[in-house]
């Protein structure tokens, strides 16, 4: 694969893309020209279904490198929780055409207002984000990647 001239490019290409483009035809693509993936996940009825399979020992601290502002909350974020969990993505396609991968997905406990005695039902509605990647990395590795992009946008 052609990467763009940088002086500073090394290693694999890794295409990061918006949940605009979590679709087969980029996914494909970037897979066929020897590309690693991760690509925000669509909040789609079966990407929701996979979050909720997610058993609470599967989620792991991490700390972001950068703390955002949450202009919602009107606070600093500089925490988050990430697990994975194995997903098909584009199963309605024809056979040879789903991607075996995984959703890796972060929640952010600092949002919720239950925070110091949450039950299982709050944790299911913290905020979310999903991306799909048939990576290898583990899920705390595969989500700073992912984020990565903010820092050069």
């Amino acid at each position: 694969m052609k990467r763009l001239p940088g002086d500073k490019a090394t290693g694999p290409v890794l295409v990061r893309a918006d949940s605009a483009f979590h679709g087969y035809a980029t996914v494909n693509a970037a897979a066929k020209a020897g590309a690693a993936v991760s690509v925000t996940a669509r909040m789609d009825p079966a990407i929701r279904k996979a979050i909720a399979g997610i058993g609470e020992a599967a989620w792991k601290p991490i700390q972001y490198t950068h703390a955002l502002f949450d202009e919602t909350a009107d606070r600093w974020i500089s925490s988050a929780e990430v697990a994975e969990t194995g997903y098909t993505a584009f199963s309605s396609r024809k056979q040879g055409e789903p991607v075996t991968g995984r959703l890796v997905v972060r929640r952010i406990p600092d949002l919720n207002p239950h925070a110091g005695g949450r039950t299982a039902d709050d944790l299911r509605h913290l905020p979310v984000h999903a991306f799909f990647t048939p990576g290898t990395l583990d899920a705390v590795a595969a989500d700073k990647a992912h984020r990565g992009h903010a820092i050069f946008e």
